[in-house]
């Protein structure tokens, strides 16, 4: 009986926000398929939401990760700690939760792993066309 969120506001009902017992702090959304890309590599790709994932496989970019909002928990480095990665980008939101988010990543990890923050235009990644992507972020992410 309930009615669907109005458009705006769809972005606070995530499917893995309201997943009875899933706790997003102790995934990263697609390591399973990228950990062997991640592993060949020694790089890691950084975004907020699966959607960004989703757009980065769309334009041949397979090392992603969704850290399921702009905060890296602890339980997720661990998992990167044994992913093999050796530099990690990030590609946040372009919104003041996103700098926050990179920033604080950067904090966590810069003792750890080469850590490079990829600022974009658009207000994140699934918003851009592949032609961007392959453009500008897949240059960045194979000239460390």
């Amino acid at each position: 009986g309930n009615n669907c969120p109005e458009p705006e506001k769809k972005y606070l009902y995530s499917k893995w926000k309201h997943n009875f017992g899933f706790k997003t702090q102790n995934h990263l959304y697609n390591y399973w398929f990228a950990k062997d890309y991640i592993k060949k590599s020694g790089k890691a790709i950084l975004v907020e939401s699966p959607g960004n994932v989703w757009r980065l496989e769309e334009a041949g970019i397979h090392n992603s990760l969704a850290i399921f909002g702009a905060s890296l928990a602890d339980i997720q480095k661990m998992i990167l700690d044994i992913s093999g990665a050796m530099t990690i980008y990030t590609i946040m939101d372009n919104d003041d939760a996103g700098k926050k988010a990179a920033e604080a990543i950067y904090k966590k990890c810069q003792r750890t792993y080469n850590v490079y923050n990829i600022e974009i235009e658009h207000s994140d990644v699934a918003s851009m066309t592949i032609e961007e992507i392959n453009t500008y972020i897949k240059p960045r992410i194979n000239n460390d």
